[in-house]
């Protein structure tokens, strides 16, 4: 697992790259933020290990920032204030599309990179997202729960943090999929 995250974070780091202008015989650092929902989920553990260690390996200044939770209102600050701090480069993790629209545009219009993974803003002006197809994988876990109760049964619906984009993707997708399932046991 962490080698397809570093593998991941190697990716995300090349791609955002790419989308810069060429620099002068390499003479600016180029400082890339990478914003994770929040500090205190210990998912990102892996992409943020493998964003320093590509950034150490690619000459890069990575700053691994983020609000203490999850939270949109503290997440568009820490990009309001990477924007002041005039980095290069952001990939952030959004925990609401809609609240992170603005702040994202605003960056890209002030000439920084902005990237989406594992949780999109696609109305924004980003570059890309990396990521899953989360409706895809929701689908897919509904298919799965077809083999474990081929007679039916009660399913609860666990999940992190409401509102996150991806997330909500993936109960859409469980619940599209749920839907079928019970329409097929009629």
């Amino acid at each position: 697992m962490k080698s397809v995250l570093r593998r991941v974070g190697l990716v995300l780091v090349i791609l955002i790259l790419s989308s810069f202008a060429v620099y002068a015989g390499g003479s600016k650092e180029v400082t890339i933020a990478v914003v994770p929902k929040a500090l205190d989920n210990a998912i990102f553990l892996d992409a943020k290990d493998a964003a320093e260690k590509t950034g150490k390996e690619l000459g890069l200044k990575i700053l691994w920032v983020g609000s203490t939770k999850s939270d949109a209102a503290e997440q568009v600050s820490v990009l309001e204030g990477l924007i002041q701090k005039k980095v290069d480069g952001i990939l952030v993790s959004c925990n609401d599309a809609n609240a992170l629209k603005d702040v994202i545009d605003r960056a890209m219009d002030k000439g920084i990179k902005v990237a989406t993974f594992d949780s999109d803003s696609p109305d924004s002006k980003r570059l890309f997202y990396a990521g899953t197809d989360n409706y895809g994988i929701g689908k897919q876990t509904a298919e799965f729960m077809k083999e474990l109760l081929p007679r039916g049964g009660k399913v609860a619906i666990l999940t992190g943090v409401l509102g996150a984009p991806n997330l909500e993707q993936r109960i859409v997708g469980f619940r599209d999929g749920f839907r079928g399932l019970a329409d097929d046991r009629r």
